[in-house]
């Protein structure tokens, strides 16, 4: 393991100090559970890691007005067990539950998650579905919002600037008491929910009279070099009313919203053959009461 500096500011300030001086090369501790895999791996080597674990001003998961926040230092576990999500955002209790194992849980935060930005994340799958955006603050104080499905350019990379730190997760109004709002999730992995996805899906839809779909959102993981949304599939579900046929044909209009590739986890072929099952499980699930 390469050697570095440790620091362990004692607030927001203190980071944003340390990470705008670019004549040393930083990387953040929050969680830590990707960050120790680089390091020992020699994938990274900061010349100082700057631990921001410890700012517990950034750890919340509340409701402001009709939106809901979440603090970029919230743990995944936090999410689990989370009340208002539950109620408000259902779709992201449940990824969260499939979220590594309860070791990771513990210790993964979301701004960690998105701001590693593996094709896999977990957790940005259904924060693109629920048209989240995250916030963002600079070593000049300079304050940015960035809608989560724009934050990834690559495998490991994003729009965030090395003197940049997520501080807050938003969660948009989606329909007042989300009364006609429905959701699913399904991720499937080499051997269980808690592995690396292969395939994730999120589905979000805004429901009239039960069936009508005045809106759609669709995202997918693991199936391009970062999370997607699938337009094609949203464009065949809007304004029109769920059933079986229209399960059937968003299945098969997947297909045109991805261009997956062979690794060692899965085959492309396979990767498409999935898109299309876990489109209609989860659409399927959303029409028997999801």
């Amino acid at each position: 393991m390469v050697e570095f500096d440790y620091i362990a500011p004692k607030t927001m300030d203190e980071v944003l100090e340390v990470i705008g001086k670019p004549e040393r090369k930083n990387s953040l501790l929050a969680g830590g559970t990707n960050l120790i895999v680089n390091l020992r791996a020699n994938k990274i080597k900061p010349e100082i890691v700057v631990d921001i674990s410890r700012l517990a001003d950034f750890s919340y998961i509340r409701k402001d007005g009709e939106k809901i926040k979440i603090g970029s230092l919230t743990n995944i576990s936090e999410f689990t067990t989370s009340e208002l999500l539950n109620h408000q955002a259902k779709i992201l209790r449940e990824s969260s539950i499939q979220f590594a194992n309860p070791l990771i849980r513990n210790k993964a935060t979301i701004g960690g998650n998105l701001a590693d930005a593996s094709p896999a994340a977990d957790a940005a799958i259904p924060l693109i579905a629920l048209g989240a955006k995250v916030e963002t603050i600079d070593s000049n104080h300079k304050k940015r919002e960035i809608p989560i499905e724009e934050l990834f350019l690559a495998p490991n990379k994003t729009l965030l600037k090395k003197d940049e730190v997520i501080t807050e997760i938003e969660i948009p109004s989606l329909n007042g008491n989300n009364g006609n709002l429905k959701s699913a999730y399904e991720k499937l992995g080499l051997r269980n929910a808690m592995a690396i996805s292969i395939v994730s899906v999120a589905i979000v839809l805004k429901l009239k009279d039960g069936k009508y779909i005045d809106d759609a959102k669709v995202a997918l993981g693991s199936i391009a070099p970062k999370p997607i949304r699938a337009r094609n599939v949203e464009n065949v579900l809007k304004e029109e009313t769920l059933s079986q046929s229209l399960i059937e044909k968003s299945a098969e209009v997947v297909l045109d919203d991805i261009n997956p590739i062979t690794d060692v986890r899965a085959s492309a072929d396979y990767r498409r053959m999935m898109s299309k099952a876990l489109i209609k499980n989860a659409l399927n699930k959303i029409m028997l009461g999801g």
